[in-house]
């Protein structure tokens, strides 16, 4: 189906169809990369840090935290936006260039509290496990601006009848950066490369910064948003007692909708998610170390943590791939399948994390369980959004 002319061109020009979904789904190829590389990185990272793992599930709360509170308010304020780039734009800009300063913090935070303190003291270990945390808290919350606007910017250039396929070609390009980060993992870069005065972590986060900062540049500069109009243009900026109204009457007026039980599922869902998305890598790691008799590089647990990071990421390409080819058309019985499998692969999660003590007996079972879970993960951020799709097309 082509896309609406008069509504494309408002929002970047004459452009052919395909050239316009790779221009607004890129920066989800950036956003993935740089994600990768902090689920992977991050929890081996601020155990070498010296934080407990008690501590490190208040650090991982900034996901969800992010989530929650960015999102919504980026919706909010950006549809009152009145930069002259448009109502997107500048928050991906503007988290963008947070994000790249906030993971360079955090992956150079034993560096840069030495200028300061005495290398290997307490005080240089505290500052360091602060310093990190709160770059961590800034990198997902910024991260979060970025997706959201995306997200929507999306949405302002692309009629719901290309919005489907849309978000399908999202979830292959992430899981193509998701999978090319993981493998990238499994090289000894500073060998490689011939760098040994930089770690591995510090090679992947550059070159995940210098993708991710591409990506967001291909989509500031190919997508050209029209400023709003003059009477929307001389709306004031909602207060934050109005946003925190219009989100709780925004809540009870979906009542009765499809969005509301999908936002309870996912709710639900996110609790189960969080110890598999922060700290697999790790529990993959520490089961590796545990099966060797000689020696413990720390950096090559976090390899065959990334290893299965890398499994994951590949069902999970392999499943975005596929699963849109049987959902393309809208139907009601294409969307009671679509809720079904979405049922299925929760399902299938709760299985394996109830049963996760019988596969750490073995690295082979416990990476096997690992890659099955990208199957889940993808079927969790892919039918969410194309049901909601499906619906507005087949009512519309």
């Amino acid at each position: 189906m082509s896309i609406d002319r008069r509504r494309l061109e408002s929002c970047v020009g004459p452009i052919h169809e395909w050239l316009l979904i790779i221009y607004l789904t890129i920066s989800a190829l950036g956003l993935q990369v740089l994600w990768s590389t902090e689920m992977g990185q991050a929890s081996p990272y601020l155990l070498s840090l010296g934080m407990s793992k008690s501590a490190m599930s208040a650090v991982f709360l900034a996901g969800p935290l992010s989530g929650l509170i960015m999102q919504p308010l980026v919706g909010i304020y950006a549809d009152a936006c009145k930069h002259p780039l448009g109502r997107r734009r500048p928050f991906i800009i503007l988290g963008t260039l947070v994000a790249i300063l906030s993971i360079v913090l955090f992956v150079w935070a034993r560096e840069l509290v030495g200028v300061i303190c005495t290398s290997g003291s307490q005080l240089h270990r505290t500052m360091s496990i602060w310093l990190a945390s709160i770059s961590f808290y800034a990198m997902d919350f910024s991260m979060n601006v970025v997706m959201a606007a995306a997200r929507s910017l999306l949405v302002d250039c692309l009629p719901s009848a290309a919005q489907a396929r849309a978000h399908a070609y999202n979830s292959r390009i992430a899981g193509a950066g998701s999978v090319a980060i993981h493998a990238l993992s499994q090289a000894n870069l500073p060998e490689l490369l011939n760098t040994p005065s930089l770690s591995q972590l510090k090679i992947i986060t550059i070159l995940a910064v210098v993708v991710f900062g591409t990506t967001q540049a291909i989509t500031c500069l190919k997508i050209h948003e029209r400023p709003l109009s003059t009477t929307l243009h001389d709306q004031p900026q909602p207060r934050l007692s109005e946003l925190v109204s219009t989100l709780y009457y925004t809540w009870v007026k979906l009542e009765g909708s499809l969005v509301r039980p999908m936002c309870w599922v996912m709710f639900w869902c996110s609790i189960g998610w969080f110890p598999v998305l922060f700290y697999s890598s790790t529990w993959v790691g520490e089961i590796w170390a545990a099966g060797r008799t000689i020696g413990n590089d720390r950096e090559e647990a976090t390899r065959v943590g990334s290893l299965a990071l890398l499994a994951q990421a590949s069902v999970s390409f392999a499943a975005a791939l596929a699963l849109p080819l049987f959902f393309a058309e809208p139907s009601p019985v294409r969307s009671v399948a679509l809720a079904r499998l979405w049922a299925g692969s929760q399902a299938l999660l709760a299985f394996l994390m109830f049963f996760a003590w019988l596969w750490d007996q073995s690295i082979t079972m416990t990476m096997i369980m690992i890659a099955l879970t990208g199957f889940c993960w993808t079927v969790t951020i892919w039918v969410p959004h194309t049901l909601v799709g499906l619906r507005k097309r087949v009512v519309g």
